[in-house]
């Protein structure tokens, strides 16, 4: 499963209070990925700087190296490219969903708030009516 994949929401999504554990687990789960994203990340930009010296000294002195040296140079470089951008855009997105359920988490939980001791039909003593009759 990749770490952006979207995990199943619970079955019960009707009821607020089980959406609202829902996203709290989400929210541990999620800001748990990041520290190994950022490595992750952290690690691709090392790769891609040291195979990049190594492709632009091959550019430069195309003379001491093979064909398939000057052609396995680029591709590592490009791969590693690719590597470093799929960690910044799966970071970015991880780091959005977990924006995304902070986000939700407080909108859920008045809902979870204990009810009034009064009930919506009857005032509370000393208002006003808002209809006159």
């Amino acid at each position: 499963m990749s770490l952006t994949e979207n995990q199943p929401a619970p079955r019960s999504a009707d009821r607020p209070s089980s959406l609202l554990e829902w996203i709290d687990g989400e929210i541990e789960r999620v800001a748990a990925q990041i520290p190994a994203l950022d490595e992750e990340g952290l690690r691709a930009a090392e790769d891609l700087a040291e195979a990049d010296v190594i492709r632009r000294h091959v550019i430069l002195h195309p003379e001491r190296f093979s064909p398939h040296e000057r052609d396995g140079a680029v591709e590592k470089a490009q791969r590693f490219g690719v590597a470093r951008e799929r960690a910044e855009i799966e970071s970015e997105s991880v780091r959005d969903r977990l924006r995304f359920c902070q986000a939700m988490a407080p909108a859920l939980r008045p809902v979870r708030a204990p009810r009034p001791s009064w009930s919506p039909r009857r005032r509370p003593r000393g208002s006003r009516a808002c209809c006159r009759r």
